[in-house]
């Protein structure tokens, strides 16, 4: 029987939060006084939360609703926490990514280089005019309240 133990060393962390191409869903908190139904096309806010899809926030344009925050399949308590809606995300992937200033959640691009580890990928606040115009390739599910804060990217 071979011995694994003399090849190779530590396995690197790896930045990949979140991947499966097929079906990829992730549970978001649901903008207050928002009712959300299964079906429902969603946008993420610039808090990180969700609201439906609207002409105004198609920038933002996560996925579609697979439960809803009117018959949750859990409901809120102190154990579990607030009321969350599972989301089909239009993407492939989640990545961990850092913050190159503070940022909103929704439309971000790639900033300049790496963290300082050279680990993680900067990203900053998307300057696109229109995402009409150019798609959006990249969004932040996670709001940044300052430089060098881990966030989560969703990649289109």
């Amino acid at each position: 029987m071979a011995d694994f133990t003399k090849f190779g060393g530590t396995t690197p962390r790896v930045v990949i939060y979140k991947s499966e191409s097929h079906k990829l869903h992730q549970a978001f908190l649901v903008k207050a006084s928002v009712n959300i139904y299964a079906g429902n096309p969603v946008a993420i806010t610039p808090e990180g939360t969700i609201e439906l899809l609207t002409k105004d926030n198609e920038a933002n344009y996560l996925g579609i609703a697979v439960t809803d925050n009117n018959n949750p399949a859990y409901k809120a308590s102190a154990n579990a926490g607030p009321v969350e809606v599972t989301v089909a995300v239009q993407g492939f992937m989640i990545i961990n990514a850092i913050s190159e200033a503070p940022l909103n959640a929704g439309p971000v691009e790639i900033g300049a280089g790496m963290d300082a580890t050279n680990h993680f990928t900067k990203f900053k606040t998307s300057t696109q005019a229109s995402a009409a115009t150019s798609p959006v390739n990249f969004i932040s599910l996670t709001k940044a309240s300052a430089k060098d804060e881990l966030i989560q990217v969703l990649c289109k």
